[in-house]
């Protein structure tokens, strides 16, 4: 929603760099409405007080079990094809830049979140953050989500990476990528180069596991900053910043009942919301809730904004465009909950509905919930990154680099 999760390729690759302007300024009208969608697979609210088994009764108790959870994985993926996605990307425009090459692109991106932690997500709150809490993220590029291109884990006060840099080269789908990327992949190829006290660079480079210490790189910057004339992360906190945070393992320090009540007053009890029984698909009795869309939109911005500001280092600019709802239409919009033996399992929103130029296009986007939370292990084999490591491989690129011998002081 607004909380809008290092190679040469842009990683998260939402849109191309060559998408029309018209379209990614219709994207970023369709933000607010959307959040109103990825907002529900995270509230919880009270049952009903029926024994009925309405569409609205399911829905609720759905998520009411989702707060109760301590564990969850979330899958963020376009349910549609190419073509689809080149028809909406395009809206009628040839000549966008975007190409069938970037549409198959997108379609096969898959984004995956996992969390845990020790009290049930409706009990988390600000002061204290998650304790104990383990996460993980990953981007890949094939239909089950499984060939990651990138890897990110918090666990026991380390943040754990690994990343596939041959295959996020790929998503450089532009004519020109080819050359672009030689010096870059001449680079690579010089890797196995570098002497053996850059062990973990060449382990990064690799597509290996690497550990980076939190003290070590939050230290390491706050002094290069204040070489350099300014302040670096402040205090000298790790948890201070987004990136310290994530480096102590910690979750996002957000106040869980607060979010919840916010979320169940606004969506599950919105009386001007409709639920309807649409029928079943793979194996989950899927609800249609129906919504106004630009109401929906002022009530998330007037009562998430104090909860948003609990996040460390949250600007204002981020808080204005979270609030400004002009791009939203005023009308109805719809996006269907999946339920499957009691738990919510997938939201499905279709952006097109937001985009008056639609046509009949379609743009689904879907989120899928597991109950439980994967790859939160500790990976076998990490090499220990320094930021030492870093100035050293910058120095041995450079014009007649030092010998291995010159690095025995920077590790």
């Amino acid at each position: 929603m607004a909380l809008r999760p290092p190679p040469t390729v842009d990683p998260f690759p939402a849109y191309p760099r060559n998408a029309s302007k018209e379209f990614v300024i219709i994207t970023k009208r369709k933000g607010l409405a959307a959040a109103g969608v990825v907002a529900l697979i995270a509230a919880g609210s009270a049952a009903c007080g029926t024994a009925q088994a309405t569409p609205q009764a399911k829905v609720q108790k759905a998520v009411t079990k989702l707060g109760e959870q301590k564990s969850a994985t979330v899958g963020l993926s376009f349910d549609a094809t190419p073509d689809q996605i080149y028809a909406a990307f395009t809206s009628g425009d040839s000549n966008s830049g975007f190409t069938r090459d970037d549409a198959k692109m997108v379609a096969s991106l898959h984004v995956s979140m996992s969390a845990s932690t020790q009290k049930q997500f409706s009990l988390l709150k600000s002061r204290s953050g998650a304790s104990g809490g383990r996460f993980a993220f990953a981007l890949s590029n094939d239909p089950d989500g499984k060939s990651n291109l990138i890897e990110m884990r918090g666990l026991d006060n380390k943040l754990y990476l690994r990343a596939d840099v041959k295959g996020l080269e790929k998503l450089d789908t532009s004519p020109n990528a080819a050359s672009d990327l030689r010096e870059f992949n001449q680079f690579l190829g010089n890797a196995q180069q570098l002497p053996s006290s850059l062990h973990a660079v060449k382990a990064a480079l690799n597509g290996q596991w690497v550990v980076l210490d939190p003290k070590a790189w939050t230290d390491f910057a706050k002094s290069m900053a204040q070489k350099n004339g300014a302040s670096g992360f402040g205090s000298g906190d790790s948890s201070g910043s987004p990136l310290g945070g994530a480096l102590n393992g910690q979750m996002p320090k957000i106040d869980g009942g607060r979010l919840l009540a916010v979320l169940k007053q606004d969506i599950l009890n919105n009386k001007d919301a409709t639920y309807k029984d649409v029928g079943k698909k793979d194996g989950a009795s899927v609800v249609r809730v129906t919504v106004p869309a630009r109401k929906l939109a002022k009530d998330l911005a007037t009562d998430l904004t104090p909860i948003l500001k609990q996040i460390p280092n949250i600007s204002q600019s981020d808080l204005n465009n979270f609030n400004d709802t002009s791009g939203v239409p005023n009308r109805t919009i719809a996006f269907d909950v999946s339920v499957k033996s009691g738990h919510v399992s997938a939201v499905t929103f279709d952006l097109e509905q937001l985009d008056d130029q639609a046509n009949g296009k379609k743009l689904p986007v879907t989120l899928t919930i597991d109950n439980s939370a994967d790859s939160l292990d500790v990976p076998a084999g990490a090499d220990q990154l320094n930021p030492q490591d870093i100035i050293g491989m910058i120095m041995q690129n450079m014009p007649n680099g030092p010998s291995d011998a010159s690095y025995s002081g920077l590790n």
